[in-house]
């Protein structure tokens, strides 16, 4: 116990001596001493700068795109067949009109003159039901009513004295004609050496008897009255030489006239086809360009189903893709300015001639066609290009550059260089064209903007700016 009191009491009186000698120490500094205490100045940090200024700027948006022919037309023939003869090639410029091609056209040309010889025909008959009938036709049709007439009275009149003597002289004459032969036979066959026969006495009278038969025949035929069939028969002769005259004295009706003029109508139609088809056999070019590609070869077999030749017009057109988000800032007749890498330092002026209704799905871009004003043809399709498109502007407003506009606790802050220090001043911004900002508030003309250390600049620090060169 009595050795813990006396640590204690011995460490008071040190601490007590420490003290003591410090204060006497602080005593004794020199003056200006305490100067030695005090925290460093601030280095001075070399900045470059800019001047605000006031002038022009353009909102531009930058895109890239291929130069593409206005006009593309694949050339199919309109009939099929074997190409007989190719007249153009790659490289070579064509006008509407011009022919391209020649198909073998035999077989057209026979249809053509089929149809030429059908349509001569079908002509032919229509003339001949509106000439009307003939004279010799009419009388012709009535002679022979009046002879078919004639053999029905005839039937119904029965034969007449004159036929009836007739036919029994015939009869006398015949059996006359049997005696004749019979007692000319029976002379002969009395006669040595005359070489006459029985069996051609039989032969001879035999021939005579059927003669006296017929005779008979036609005057029981002359005498019996007409069955009848004979008159039905004879009737329906004289309806049918009635029918054959009126059909003389009005050959047609009108329904056959209004088939004949169809028929000319038609054959006309065929014609026509026929004639369309002679033709198609020489493929023509449906538009002014040059000949990009070409599919066949003489002696080739040309299709419908199958393009021949790819024609491309002269006139060119630069198409680019423009996101969705700025599709709402290009509207047709927007400026545009074009460069290709074939001409560097050239810039084509153009304007946007059409954008596409519809965005692909795919990229979520819109096509937009740019027409450039290129009199030396200097753009070929296929050429990369670059498109750049003025959407807004502004005149005689305050411009920084941009890359002055830094971003310090979710604000656009500048820090200006005013009497050797960086002053961090809060800005409202507009347009910018990538390069130059506008400032709508926080600056005034001729201000010095620092450009660059600003990733570690703060509010206050000392600073010697030197003017970057514009």
């Amino acid at each position: 116990m009595g050795n813990r009191r006396g640590w204690y009491i011995g460490g008071v009186l040190l601490a007590a001596v420490v003290a003591t000698v410090a204060y006497a120490s602080r005593q004794q500094l020199p003056a200006g001493s305490q100067s030695l205490r005090q925290e460093p100045a601030r280095a001075v940090t070399a900045v470059s700068a800019a001047p605000v200024q006031r002038g022009n700027i353009f909102q531009t948006l930058y895109y890239t795109g291929d130069v593409r022919a206005k006009a593309q037309v694949a050339v199919v023939p309109k009939v099929a067949g074997r190409i007989e003869k190719l007249l153009v090639d790659v490289g070579d410029k064509v006008v509407a009109g011009q022919p391209l091609a020649m198909l073998e056209h035999d077989i057209l040309d026979a249809q053509a003159e089929q149809a030429q010889a059908g349509l001569s025909l079908a002509k032919a008959r229509l003339a001949s039901l509106l000439a009307g009938s003939r004279a010799e036709t009419i009388a012709q049709a009535e002679a022979n009513l009046r002879l078919a007439e004639a053999r029905l009275a005839a039937l119904n009149a029965g034969p007449i004295k004159a036929q009836v003597e007739a036919a029994e002289a015939g009869i006398r004459a015949a059996k006359n004609q049997l005696y004749a032969v019979q007692a000319q036979a029976d002379a002969y066959l009395g006669m040595r050496g005359s070489g006459y026969t029985p069996d051609l006495k039989e032969a001879q009278a035999g021939a005579a008897y059927e003669q006296i038969k017929q005779a008979e025949a036609q005057l029981a035929v002359l005498t019996a009255p007409p069955t009848k069939e004979q008159l039905d028969q004879a009737e329906a002769a004289v309806d049918a030489a009635r029918q054959q005259l009126l059909l003389a004295q009005n050959p047609y009706t009108d329904n056959d006239l209004e088939a004949a003029r169809a028929g000319v109508a038609q054959a006309e139609a065929g014609l026509k086809l026929a004639t369309i088809q002679q033709k198609n056999a020489v493929v023509d070019s449906p538009a002014s360009g040059i000949i990009s590609e070409r599919m066949v070869s003489s002696g080739d077999m040309a299709s419908p189903a199958a393009p021949m030749i790819v024609i491309m017009g002269e006139a060119t057109e630069v198409q680019i893709g423009v996101e969705e988000a700025m599709v709402s800032q290009v509207t047709p007749g927007k400026a545009v300015t074009v460069t290709v890498a074939a001409y560097p330092g050239v810039a084509m002026a153009g304007k946007v001639a059409s954008i596409a209704p519809s965005l692909d799905p795919r990229t979520r871009t819109s096509l937009v066609k740019i027409e450039v004003q290129d009199s030396q043809s200097r753009l070929k399709p296929g050429m990369f290009a670059q498109a750049s498109i003025v959407i807004a502007s502004r005149d005689g407003v305050l411009l920084a550059p941009k890359k002055a506009v830094v971003e310090r606790n979710q604000r656009q802050v500048v820090f200006v260089a005013s009497e050797g220090a960086a002053v961090m001043r809060e800005v409202q911004t507009g347009l910018t064209d990538g390069k130059s900002i506008e400032i709508v508030s926080g600056l005034k003309n001729g201000e010095l903007v620092i450009l660059s250390g600003l990733a570690d600049l703060a509010d206050g620090d000392p600073v010697k700016p030197e003017v970057a060169r514009p």
